[in-house]
This record gives structure tokens, C-alpha cells and sequence, in this order.
């Protein structure tokens, strides 16, 4: 019997890294990334791995744009938000929501992070695992989880929780790289606690208290 992969999402602003981070996992460069903040991944898509004697299905996401006093960005962020609403409950519809991983780059974690948790990821939290990984940590001293100790109790005071973390650079070459990618590889593989709010999401209520025109900022 052909085994069947594990689904794993991930969500976060334009320029989160979430195509990077993808690369890494896998290996090799599949997701089309940018060197910069704009916005890359344009539709949702899906890479296959195995390691460890496990398959995983990654999906990559539409980036959370930043906001913008321009209507064309503003009827854009409305559409993306949409579509990853849609995007999340086809995906429970086929049980396929198996883990949800929010990207936060580093220097950017801020009030928008906040919003993008509220809107996508408390609801998902019901029916999932919810892990978060930190790019672009490249320069953090004395390791890249520093980051993670000075800033988890700020994360607590938001209401911001998460199942596990992953501090990761994702530059090529770099003597952090390697470790990053074992980082991650351990945060999508690992076995979480069953909480009892699991699976009590249903197709009807999940995520249908999010409106297209709510404002991820």
C-alpha cells in the first residue's frame, strides 16, 4: 500500500521565506524564490518528499502582502486572504491538514505576524498542530535560537502559541545551513501531543467566521 504523505502548509507574509524554507527541507531549489520582499509565489503549490522513511507533501502559499494605501493592493491582500480561507478548508474537507507551519522572517516579526495568527492560525490550531519558523537568522549570535529565547515570552503576552519552533537560515552556502535544515526536518517530522481540540473543527464552522475583506497587516 502506497503511503500516504503528510500535509504540511505553510502560510506567513510576502518575503517569510516559505518558498525557502520549502527548498530547504527538500534539498534542492523546486519553489521559485526572490531575493528580495516581492512577492514570488503567486498560486498554491505542492512538492513531494521523503526522508527518514517518511513522505511529505509541502504546501507552498500565496504571500500575506503587506498593506498598502493602493486599491489594486488592497483588492489584492482581500483576494489572497480569501483564497487561502478557501485553500485551508478544502484542504481539511480532504483531511489533509496535517500540520501548519507559520514563516516569520526575523527582523520582521511584528504586529502583522499577530494578525496573521488570529485570522489563519488560531482557527487552525482546533484541528492541527501549529509550529512557527523564524528566517533569515543567519547573523543571530550566539546561535540562531537566541532569537527564539529572547522573544518567546513576547509572543506569550500576544497569545501567540505554538507547538514547536525552528530558527533557520536558509542561505546557500553558509555554515548554518546544514544545521537549519535538520532543525526543520525534525520540526515537520515530530510527533505532537494529541490536544482534544483536534478535530473538533467541522467543515461547516472552520474558517467561515473570516470575511475576503479582512486586512492582514
Amino acid at each position: 500500500m502506497a503511503q500516504v504523505p503528510r500535509n504540511v502548509i505553510f502560510i506567513g507574509e510576502t518575503g517569510s521565506g516559505k518558498s525557502s524554507v520549502i527548498n530547504l527541507i527538500i534539498g534542492h531549489d523546486h519553489a521559485a524564490v526572490t531575493p528580495d520582499a516581492q512577492p514570488c509565489t503567486s498560486a498554491f503549490a505542492s512538492y513531494e518528499v521523503s526522508f527518514e522513511g517518511r513522505k511529505y507533501r509541502l504546501w507552498d502559499t500565496p504571500g500575506l502582502n503587506k498593506p498598502s494605501g493602493l486599491g489594486r493592493f488592497l483588492r489584492r491582500r482581500s483576494s489572497t486572504v480569501e483564497s487561502l480561507k478557501r485553500f485551508l478548508q478544502e484542504r481539511h474537507r480532504h483531511g489533509e491538514v496535517n500540520l501548519l507551519v507559520l514563516c516569520v522572517r526575523g527582523s520582521r516579526a511584528t504586529s502583522a505576524m499577530s494578525k496573521a495568527y488570529k485570522s489563519f492560525c488560531h482557527a487552525t490550531r482546533r484541528i492541527a498542530p501549529l509550529v512557527i519558523a523564524v528566517t533569515y537568522l543567519e547573523r543571530a549570535q550566539p546561535t540562531m535560537d537566541a532569537w527564539w529565547q529572547e522573544n518567546e515570552r513576547r509572543f506569550g503576552d500576544l497569545g501567540l502559541v505554538f507547538e514547536g519552533h525552528a530558527c533557520l537560515t536558509c542561505l546557500s552556502p553558509h555554515h548554518r545551513r546544514r544545521a537549519s535544515q535538520e532543525e526543520i526536518r525534525v520540526l515537520i517530522s515530530a510527533e505532537y501531543r494529541p490536544r482534544a481540540a483536534w478535530s473538533i473543527a467541522s467543515e461547516r464552522d472552520y474558517l467561515n467566521d473570516l470575511r475576503g475583506s479582512c486586512v492582514v497587516c
